[in-house]
């Protein structure tokens, strides 16, 4: 209860003014997490990445889909390279079944279909001295929930 009552005092505020990456409906932190608005709902979320684990929640705790108490979920996966895509393919089909307002996926690719550039190769840091592909990271993971669920989010 005091995770969602201070985070509603964060978004509730106004305080969350954080710039729109590419046109989505984020608008700041609160406590770590990041703040949205999807239509005339405020939607709060966080991404797990370390090692070998990726993940995310996603929580409605204020507007009409959360009339009820917040209605959200957790998917993590043991795993790093493709479990971002399925993360995001499990994020959406359980977004669609809580008929979240203010969501609209014709806005955003399809979740297998993102750009992999970050993870290709071309980038000397990430690949290992053996040649193997890189794992992905956290500008892996944020980017592909940025660009197929929140970019997703209908700015009010």
């Amino acid at each position: 209860a005091a995770a969602h009552s201070s985070a509603a005092a964060a978004g509730g505020g106004g305080s969350g003014s954080g710039a729109a990456s590419g046109g989505a409906a984020t608008y700041g932190y609160g406590l770590g997490t990041l703040l949205c608005r999807a239509g005339p709902n405020r939607i709060m979320y966080q991404i797990a990445d370390t090692d070998g684990f990726r993940g995310v929640y996603m929580c409605c705790y204020c507007g009409p889909d959360a009339r009820g108490g917040p209605s959200g979920f957790v998917i993590l996966c043991n795993g790093s390279g493709n479990s971002v895509d399925l993360i995001c393919a499990i994020a959406k089909n359980i977004i669609l079944q809580l008929n979240w307002e203010g969501i609209d996926f014709s806005r955003v690719p399809a979740a297998g279909e993102r750009n992999n550039a970050a993870s290709s190769g071309s980038s000397s840091s990430s690949s290992s001295s053996s040649g193997a592909p890189p794992t992905g990271g956290h500008d892996d993971i944020m980017s592909a929930i940025q660009e197929h669920l929140v970019s997703a989010f209908i700015p009010s």
